[in-house]
């Protein structure tokens, strides 16, 4: 086996570069291009071999070739990007029923080589928007929870399935189940009216941004601007110049492969959220959009840090930055997460703290909440991507991760009007993206997303990490802060013990995934630029991004061990109180032992009856008074006492055991003829790494009877107290 090390990662050379790829598929969303393979299925006439027409192996077989055909090209860099667009069944029995159904009459004496030549046009993406055009004419539209059935159907049984995702069929149900439950407990006016979402499309051409809107969208609104043609098609004259500069759309210039920068912004994404982008994402963004709905709906929030490029031909990228964190809030309400599963609890956990004392009002309470953080990144070149922010938002009524502050802030409402970068947290008058800078740059603007968020999350677990602390130490100092706590010391030890396990747990996760990415997301940003040597600047800076993402974690790390100190600080405590009450219990055990006596004795001679059969003098009341002593004493003695004079016993005999080292020094020295023998063993060690037994053991000799008497005596201490220590003593100590 080779121990060469691999060759490290790098960016792939045709994200650097304009690159063609297909508009039509791009501009198309996956659920469409379903309801296409619908609708193509239902045109096909049946089987024309009688008739001497083209075979379907024959067409599949053209089919396959031209789309290999294709991929060499793509892999070589020169050819458009393509997809597997062929035929698919139906992909659910109840949308059918539920449907209207298709008129096939018109379609029943279609040729079958109309309908390849279509399929090989659009493969080929040749007048991509006519082709589109013309095979969906008469094709339903998906929508709803079908669209997010379809978007997150995974199951070898389904009827659609993209082979390019891997299977994650239980939690697809998750997402499925989630999405179905918020619409049954939810009215549909409630929905449309709820506004949920910024969507910001920029170019770095100040002339075509389209970044000026400052409106908050609704769900309608939201599905609408996502659903409008994103690239213009270079190859269809058709396109008018009013769509082309269109306050929805970025089309930067007649060319597709111009910088262009998707931002889609959703605070407290809900059903509705992820059915609107089930319903409009392309088929190249599925697989992200994927792993970002697992991460927002699984309750047990796992953080993330990872680089995914797609391995057949480099066609897309993601990356995706996920992060949960805590928040702790002085309210005097808990607010909860409206956001339910389908076994009703909320989407987000929250509690009532009442280990920490309020500060500004008695009637206060420090609320806890589980919130989180997500930036997908996916794209098809280094300028070409979208952007998808995810946060929560529902702990506080005026959060400043909500789209409500976006609202404020382009209106001056706290300061002067500007364009806020939900995603970057920065506004757009004041960064470099305005006079053409970095952040262009699909991996200098995700690194600076990251360096934003982490730095929004670090300032919540260092409130939180010293709100804990704090209280911690007034609980010792403050007299007040005692007698708040006096009512119930252990539930207030409990309780700080379980958010501390709370904390820690997703702070550790949260710390590896630092460690994941420098083993496999790390070499995406900077190794192309070692390789090439160019650019010595812009790998500075992002070197710079890098280290600075990198102490971001370092502090979190800092503060998990924070945390594990309080906590052992606490179990230290909580140790030294529980041998207190020990003591305490002893102190009661000897007072019983001093009156228990005398109140048995005086009880029996007090009786009507005399109870013993003796009669009732000084000398009788004597004597029993001693007797029930001393069984008292005996059985405490047996109880408590046995095990402290049974290690008493056995260090004295160890003690003298030891003096088997110095006698046989003087033995030597006297020169005897019988000599000691030693004997070779290997020291166990325990689970610490400690050694019990160090050095060569020696076998005793007849003239050294000392120790194997003590030995003996050891063996019957430790059989007389019934020590389980004594089950190893087995071995014969006879000298040899």
């Amino acid at each position: 086996m080779s121990n060469a090390h691999p060759k490290p990662q790098s960016w792939p050379a045709t994200f650097n570069h304009p690159r063609e790829f297909n508009v039509a598929n791009e501009n198309q969303a996956y659920v469409s291009w379903v309801s296409w393979c619908q609708e193509l299925n239902t045109v096909l006439p049946p089987h024309p071999n009688d008739d001497g027409n083209t075979s379907d192996s024959d067409v599949d077989s053209d089919s396959d070739s031209e789309t290999t055909s294709d991929e060499e090209d793509e892999d070589a860099g020169e050819g458009d990007v393509t997809e597997d667009n062929g035929p698919c069944p139906a992909f659910q029995q109840r949308r059918q029923e539920e449907s209207k159904p298709i008129d096939t009459a018109q379609h029943a004496t279609a040729p079958v080589g109309r309908v390849c030549e279509v399929t090989r046009r659009l493969a080929r993406c040749d007048d991509g928007n006519e082709i589109n055009g013309e095979l969906q004419q008469g094709s339903r539209e998906i929508e709803g929870l079908d669209a997010v059935r379809v978007f997150m159907a995974q199951s070898k049984s389904s009827s659609i399935r993209d082979p390019e995702v891997p299977e994650t069929i239980g939690l697809d149900a998750e997402v499925i189940s989630f999405c179905e439950h918020a619409q049954k407990s939810t009215t549909q006016a409630h929905r449309k009216s709820k506004r949920i979402a910024i969507v910001d499309d920029r170019s770095d051409a100040m002339s075509n941004s389209s970044a000026s809107t400052t409106k908050i969208l609704t769900v309608g609104k939201l599905k609408y601007r996502l659903s409008i043609q994103r690239y213009a098609d270079p190859k269809n004259e058709t396109s008018t110049r009013s769509d082309r500069h269109s306050d929805a759309v970025t089309h930067t210039a007649h060319s597709p492969t111009s910088a262009t920068r998707k931002i889609v912004y959703i605070s407290g994404m809900d059903a509705d959220g992820i059915q609107t982008l089930c319903e409009t994402a392309p088929r190249s963004q599925r697989p992200a959009l994927m792993n970002l709905f697992y991460g927002h709906v699984l309750s047990t929030l796992t953080p993330e840090l990872s680089v995914m490029i797609e391995s057949n031909g480099y066609r897309h990228f993601h990356f995706l930055f996920q992060a949960p964190f805590c928040v702790l809030r002085e309210q005097s309400e808990l607010f909860r997460d409206t956001r339910l599963r389908r076994d009703g609890r909320p989407l987000r956990h929250s509690q009532t703290l009442n280990c920490i004392r309020p500060q500004n009002n008695p009637r206060n309470r420090w609320r806890l909440y589980m919130a989180q953080t997500s930036v997908l990144f996916t794209g098809l070149s280094n300028r070409n991507f979208t952007v998808y922010g995810v946060a929560d938002d529902y702990y506080e009524s005026d959060c400043r991760d909500s789209v409500e502050r976006y609202r404020q802030e382009s209106k001056g409402a706290r300061g002067p009007p500007s364009i806020w970068d939900p995603i970057e947290g920065t506004s757009a008058l004041t960064t470099p993206a305005m006079r053409g800078g970095e952040t262009w740059d699909a991996r200098d603007y995700f690194l600076d997303s990251v360096r934003h968020w982490l730095k929004r999350i670090t300032d919540e677990w260092r409130q939180n990490v010293q709100k804990m602390e704090k209280e911690d130490n007034e609980r010792v100092d403050d007299e007040s802060h005692q007698r708040y706590l006096s009512q119930d010391s252990s539930s207030w030890n409990q309780e700080m013990l379980d958010t501390i396990d709370i904390f820690t747990t997703y702070l550790s996760k949260t710390v590896r995934e630092w460690e994941k990415f420098e083993k496999h997301g790390y070499e995406y940003f900077v190794n192309d630029e070692i390789e090439s040597g160019t650019g010595t600047s812009r790998l500075r800076s992002r070197l710079e991004k890098l280290d600075h993402i990198r102490q971001k974690y370092a502090v979190l790390g800092g503060f998990l061990k924070d945390l594990c100190e309080l906590r052992s600080k606490i179990k230290r405590r909580i140790t030294v109180k529980n041998h207190q009450s020990t003591q305490q219990v002893g102190q009661l055990a000897v007072l019983a032992l001093v009156i228990a006596p005398l109140s048995i004795a005086a009880t029996l001679f007090n009786v009507p009856q005399p109870v013993l059969g003796i009669p009732w003098t000084k000398l009788a009341f004597t004597c029993v008074f001693f007797v029930i002593s001393a069984i008292i004493l005996m059985i405490y003695w047996l109880l408590c006492v046995q095990e402290r004079w049974t290690g008493c016993l056995q260090d004295i005999a160890a003690f003298f055991a030891m003096l088997e080292l110095p006698w046989n020094r003087i033995r030597q020295a006297a020169g005897p003829k019988g000599g000691t023998k030693t004997t070779k063993q290997s020291a166990s060690l325990d689970s610490d790494g400690c050694g019990e037994g160090t050095g060569p053991v020696r076998e005793s000799s007849p003239l050294t009877p000392a120790p194997i008497q003590m030995r003996k005596l050891l063996r019957k201490v430790r059989f007389v107290f019934h020590d389980p220590g004594s089950q190893d003593e087995g071995r014969d100590e006879s000298p040899v």
